[in-house]
């Protein structure tokens, strides 16, 4: 351990043991400490609200399922700002807007909203990738109700029903960090089942 390291960095590196060693729930601390300022991160670089708070949610997933990469010889916020910039820049990369940003990084910004002059361009999908994508929906459907009722539960809420987070949390009365980390934790077990089905996410 890097004996520079604040109090902070050091709280962080024992949340991180902690998750490491099997105790996922104080990983609800994280997500409490650094949404803000993921959220922040991320805004400056894609300029649009809604999408901002998405990826905020990618990356604590990112975050949760990659923390045995994480080198504790660097504060751990460090490594998490990184996926966060990452991650926002392989959106931009996605949507074909990465050469607005770098336009944007070269001038003189005074606020996010001054600087937010681009739009992401929205796809819509043609006849065969929508006919793909509903028959993997039919799929994914029949893998999650096949799932423990928690997990069932969530996954469904969160992708069919299209609830918020926050909306979640108050219908099934559990805190929203519970909520992030428990679906997390779902995801992985539908995609690890998902594996083993005929559609194939690379």
């Amino acid at each position: 351990m890097n004996p520079n390291l604040s109090t902070k960095a050091r709280r962080d590196l024992k949340l991180v043991s902690d998750v490491l060693s099997g105790d996922t729930k104080v990983f609800e601390y994280i997500i409490k400490d650094y949404t803000a300022s993921i959220y922040l991160i991320i805004l400056k670089i894609v300029c649009f609200k809604d999408v901002a708070k998405e990826l905020t949610n990618e990356v604590f997933e990112k975050a949760f399922f990659n923390i045995h990469q994480y080198e504790a010889n660097s504060p751990f916020s460090s490594w998490l700002f990184r996926i966060a910039h990452n991650h926002a820049i392989d959106h931009l990369r996605k949507k074909k807007a990465v050469s607005n940003y770098l336009v944007l990084q070269k001038g003189n910004i005074k606020s996010i909203d001054e600087g937010c002059q681009y739009k992401i361009q929205s796809s819509t999908d043609n006849p065969e990738e929508a006919m793909i994508k509903d028959e993997k929906a039919e799929i994914v459907r029949k893998v999650v109700s096949d799932l423990q009722p928690r997990d069932r539960v969530l996954l469904e809420m969160r992708y069919f029903g299209e609830y918020t987070y926050n909306e979640i949390a108050s219908e099934l009365k559990i805190p929203v960090g519970t909520i992030k980390v428990q679906l997390f934790r779902s995801r992985k077990l539908l995609f690890d089942r998902l594996k083993n089905s005929e559609i194939n996410y690379s």
